[in-house]
């Protein structure tokens, strides 16, 4: 009972969030409150990507996946980077490999390292994807959704060029392993990821 009042208050109450963002926006330029790797995502989607790492509970996230709570060891990370990490825990899972504290942090200084804002592709991947576009000159792209984004970035780890940046995740446990694994591979990050974790996660 009620319960279609609550969903619609839920809705009426986040397009009244979104009317009041998007002022921000144009008052900013555009782009202004945007956060690493989301682009211009809307609020609905960001703020589920937040609850997603932070909620005590599982939570509905874009496109009706369910993510799992963070786990308490992670709770200052994602603390600090609420979105970065909810994707992180995200990307892990669907690749099969642990979710762990070093993993975590390894993949949200990635994301930090990259500092696009290129919708829906924190890691700054290059692969195409119907309906992408360009962000920049050297071809990373704006995906058109999280999942479109989700997927090229899997696909690129898997093309056969990072199995060992996928081996060291595979071991969970040294998230200074897989920054010099990522140091160490054709991806373009360099070093950035390993002065990351040292100064932040």
């Amino acid at each position: 009972m009620g319960s279609s009042n609550g969903i619609a208050a839920i809705q009426a109450r986040i397009a009244h969030i979104e009317q009041i963002a998007a002022r921000f926006t144009s008052v900013a330029g555009g782009g202004g409150g945007t956060r690493l790797g989301f682009g211009k995502s809307d609020f609905a989607t960001s703020l589920a990507q937040a609850q997603s790492g932070l909620s005590g509970a599982a939570t509905t996230a874009p496109a009706g996946r369910v993510v799992d709570a963070t786990p308490p060891d992670l709770a200052d990370i994602a603390a600090k980077d609420p979105k970065e990490t909810a994707w992180a825990l995200d990307l892990l899972g669907r690749l099969g490999l642990p979710k762990t504290r070093e993993n975590t942090r390894v993949i949200v200084a990635w994301q930090l390292s990259e500092g696009t804002e290129a919708a829906f592709n924190p890691l700054a991947t290059t692969r195409d994807h119907p309906g992408a576009t360009d962000f920049n000159s050297v071809g990373v792209k704006n995906y058109p959704s999280y999942e479109a984004g989700m997927e090229e970035t899997i696909e690129a780890l898997r093309n056969g060029l990072y199995d060992h940046i996928l081996t060291a995740l595979a071991q969970g446990n040294d998230a200074n392993a897989v920054g010099r694994a990522i140091e160490d591979s054709r991806w373009g990050t360099g070093g950035l990821v390993l002065k990351v974790l040292r100064t932040r996660v």
